[in-house]
């Protein structure tokens, strides 16, 4: 019994051992793991890495080998050949491969690699470097005497030899990236030169092809001048080859061709013996067209456009008057039709044919000179020309005789003010009568109001007015001293003689007789007039610039 207690014991001491055994080496593995992926995770992977490209690692290690001596081969065949490097730089390529899943080097291939990195360098590296030195020092003697074209594909060579040394060859002595920028900047200066040379000779081809009259070849040369001198200007503005002048003498040889152009059009225009009024015509805006351009130049010709214009004048202007006359008669129909709609559009087309004319011909030439104040001041003033013509067409007597029609009341405030635009008037009110007009003043009425009715109007002359039966009349009706307030009344309250209200008192009124030389009167007595001295003298004469708050005046519109 005791034996075999001491047996199970034995053997339950060996199993706990055992499982202590297991428990620390798994214990001990696992915060191995942990170890390695905190300090380097990228252990595991590389390790599996290996494992997964072990046959990929064996080919790289055997062709950079391969591709090494193929190149040793080549090299010792022919050094000078450039293709030879190809298999120098394939054994590279792959021993960079090598590199990268061996990065501890345990295999030696990071000194492999740097072994054929200084075999580049000391075959590739250092024939690119002399032949980068040895160009360079060619191209300088090239510009020496003068030879930019030989010197600058020397100095692309030898750019480009140094570039790829300093790409390539990265940690060698033969890298200088100031050499580099020194190429750059003779090539630059040399291409610069080569362009400068180019210009100059763009300048004179330019000149000789003006001199001989050929524009489009001159053109083409100033164009090409100019686009390669303001490339130099704007990319190498430090450059002695920066020249601002000639940019804007070649801007102004450009002027000067379109200048030429158009002269040469205007020639062929008049060459014909007998041009015609189109030709002149043409002729004449390219000229004017001229002289506002190019006034600087030797095309400017202001006398020529004078003479054609005076040409151009003498065959159409009469033309062009009649058609304006036309259009001025149909305005006038309009207004006397009340077609306002159709009023302002006849208002514009006639100053757009004034301002044609005027700039075509001579504005003395205008059939009617007062015609462009006549349309400005009926444009200005149209919204008021449907009231005004209403107005004057209700207050109007036709003549028992005459062809003509004479208002009926003396103008009132309303009516001056609306064609004139003020108000001279001492006693205000629309419906009183206009007073302090002067025989000017009346005149230009009468002038603005025809215009607003496509009719002639004018003050009356003494002899439209009609024969007064005196005994007839009623003083106690009228407007005289006696009754007036000694101020004006409102038109139209007093006794009307002949269909005319006011035509004694009230106030005394601007006439004329033509025929002894348009002398001035003033006709019918006014509210400071007696009944009696109006009757003895119904007639005063009067300088023109007299004037009277007891004055006003009416009016005549003639058929």
């Amino acid at each position: 019994m005791p034996i075999h207690q001491d047996q199970d014991r034995a053997q339950s001491q060996g199993l706990f051992w055992l499982s202590a055994t297991v428990f620390m080496v798994a214990s001990l593995f696992l915060v191995f793991l942990i170890y390695l992926w905190f300090a380097d995770p990228g252990q595991i992977e590389r390790a599996k890495s290996w494992e997964i490209e072990e046959s990929s690692v064996i080919e790289w290690m055997s062709k950079s080998i391969e591709s090494e001596e193929v190149f040793e081969q080549n090299w010792m065949a022919d050094p000078g050949d450039p293709e030879v490097f190809r298999s120098l730089e394939l054994a590279i390529e792959y021993q960079f491969k090598l590199r990268a899943v061996d990065p501890d080097d345990s295999f030696g291939s990071m000194s492999r690699l740097n072994r054929l990195l200084k075999r580049l360098e000391d075959t590739k590296g250092k024939m690119l470097f002399s032949k980068s030195r040895a160009y360079t020092d060619r191209a300088a003697q090239f510009e020496n005497h003068g030879d930019a074209i030989s010197a600058v594909p020397l100095l692309e060579e030898a750019l480009e030899a140094q570039e790829w040394i300093n790409s390539h060859l990265k940690e060698s002595d033969l890298v200088d990236r100031n050499e580099v920028a020194r190429i750059q900047h003779l090539l630059e200066r040399l291409e610069a030169k080569d362009v400068s040379v180019e210009v100059e000779s763009l300048v004179e081809m330019g000149n000789a092809s003006f001199e001989e009259g050929k524009w489009e070849d001159a053109k083409t040369h100033y164009d090409r001048a100019l686009v390669l001198q303001e490339s130099i200007n704007l990319n190498m503005p430090d450059s002695s080859l920066v020249r601002w002048r000639l940019v804007q003498e070649l801007k102004e040889n450009q002027r000067r061709i379109e200048a030429a152009e158009m002269n040469e059009r205007i020639e062929d225009l008049l060459a014909a013996s007998a041009p015609s009024n189109n030709s002149i015509d043409r002729a004449l805006n390219l000229q004017a067209l001229v002289n506002e351009r190019y006034p600087n130049t030797v095309y400017y010709n202001r006398e020529r456009f004078e003479q054609l214009r005076a040409q151009l004048a003498s065959d159409q202007s009469q033309a062009n008057a009649v058609l304006l006359s036309e259009q001025v008669a149909l305005l006038d129909l309009l207004l006397q039709q009340n077609q306002w709609a159709n009023v302002e559009a006849a208002l514009l087309e006639i100053e757009g044919c004034i301002k044609d004319f005027e700039k075509r011909f001579s504005f003395s030439l205008l059939p009617d000179p007062s015609l462009k104040e006549r349309i400005n001041w009926m444009i200005i003033h149209q919204a008021d020309l449907p009231d005004i013509s209403a107005k004057v067409g209700e207050g109007l007597v036709k003549h028992s005789v005459l062809n003509l029609w004479i208002y009926k009341t003396e103008v009132d405030q309303l009516l001056y003010h609306q064609v004139m635009g003020n108000n001279p008037s001492r006693w205000v009110g629309d419906n009183y009568p206009v007073d302090s007009v002067g025989f000017d003043e009346a005149n230009e009425f009468c002038k603005l109001l025809g215009w607003s009715l496509g009719k002639q109007v004018q003050l009356p002359q003494k002899e439209w007015l009609p024969e007064i039966d005196f005994s007839l009349l009623n003083e106690n009706e009228m407007w005289f001293s006696g009754r007036s307030g000694f101020r004006s009344q409102p038109v139209g309250t007093s006794q009307a003689v002949g269909g005319l209200y006011d035509l004694f008192g009230n106030l005394t009124e601007w006439v004329y007789r033509s025929e002894e030389g348009e002398v001035v009167y003033l006709f019918g007595g006014s509210g400071a007039d007696t009944w009696s001295q109006m009757r003895k003298k119904p007639l005063r004469t009067v300088a023109t610039n007299f004037r009277s708050r007891w004055v006003g005046f009416r009016f005549c519109v003639l058929n």
